[in-house]
């Protein structure tokens, strides 16, 4: 397998995390944006941006790859903008997560490559494991019971779901799976928990101790809300703007937790080398890694 030179622009210690994985792979590594930090032996943090880009076969953006118009840069003060990459990145792929139509319209003006991994099936199978994980966490941190007992719904079966209701199961929580599909609910059943029809959250909600939202749309209304226990606690997974009425929640007086970006905040290490291995899947199919 041929190595290759990679560059990565700004981040967290996800990125470092990551890049110390394909430096172990035997790729030339270099970082930008980490000022202050830690730099993993073997990999080199160039003065200027346009040294740490120079001649490379790939560059490597965040998770999210902009925040505020900007490269998610938050380890320096220096900004950083895309269009800067771009112009001095030559022939180089670029790879980010979660790029929208200004990234892609940029990357065609300049016809460079760009994927995002983001949007990859094993990273998001795979970053499923730490955010059920963290997620499992601050039920444990903020409610004064143990898991194992506890009534606990999980609403949304996709993959976060499944992985979730599979780790509340092996540490002896009783678990209701509410989805939409029957499908869905039946897989529930197949894998040890109780399911029901989304529809039937608000006649059900009064059970629970501990609700775990994986759905991006607002089923914990005020309606589920208002049937809850003041005492129970909610746990929202879902990508912004959630799934939960929280002004509903704050009313009633129930705590509700917005848990985005798990993987990066309880497991950086393991994030990482998600992210390192999804990176390496893309440069070989790509045919940039022989």
């Amino acid at each position: 397998m041929n190595n290759i030179q990679i560059t990565f622009v700004g981040g967290d210690m996800r990125q470092l995390s990551s890049a110390k994985a394909l430096h172990t792979k035997g790729n030339t590594v270099q970082v930008y944006g980490f000022d202050g930090c830690l730099i993993p032996n073997g990999i080199y943090q160039p003065p200027t941006l346009k040294e740490a880009l120079f001649g490379v076969q790939c560059v490597v953006l965040p998770l999210p790859y902009a925040r505020d118009g900007k490269i998610n840069a938050p380890m320096t003060k220096e900004d950083i903008t895309l269009e800067y990459v771009v112009d001095n990145s030559g022939e180089a792929i670029i790879l980010g997560g979660k790029f929208d139509g200004k990234a892609y319209k940029c990357a065609e003006a300049h016809n460079i490559k760009m994927i995002d991994y983001y949007g990859r099936e094993e990273l998001s199978i795979l970053n499923a494991v730490p955010t059920a994980e963290g997620a499992v966490e601050i039920a444990m941190r903020e409610l004064p019971t143990t898991v194992f007992g506890m009534e606990c719904a999980v609403v949304g079966y996709g993959k976060v779901g499944r992985v979730l209701a599979a780790t509340l199961n092996a540490l002896g929580a009783n678990v209701t799976v509410f989805a939409r599909r029957a499908e869905a609910r039946a897989w529930a059943k197949v894998d040890g928990c109780k399911a029901e029809d989304t529809e039937k959250l608000a006649t059900s909600a009064h059970g629970f101790t501990c609700v775990f939202n994986t759905v991006p749309a607002v089923l914990i209304d005020e309606s589920v809300i208002n049937s809850l226990s003041r005492d129970a606690l909610i746990v929202d997974l879902a990508s912004s703007p959630g799934g939960v009425d929280v002004g509903a929640a704050e009313k009633r007086g129930i705590r509700c937790i917005s848990a985005l970006s798990l993987p990066g905040r309880v497991a950086p290490d393991s994030a990482g080398m998600i992210i390192a291995e999804t990176i390496e899947n893309i440069l070989i199919s790509e045919e940039i890694i022989k």
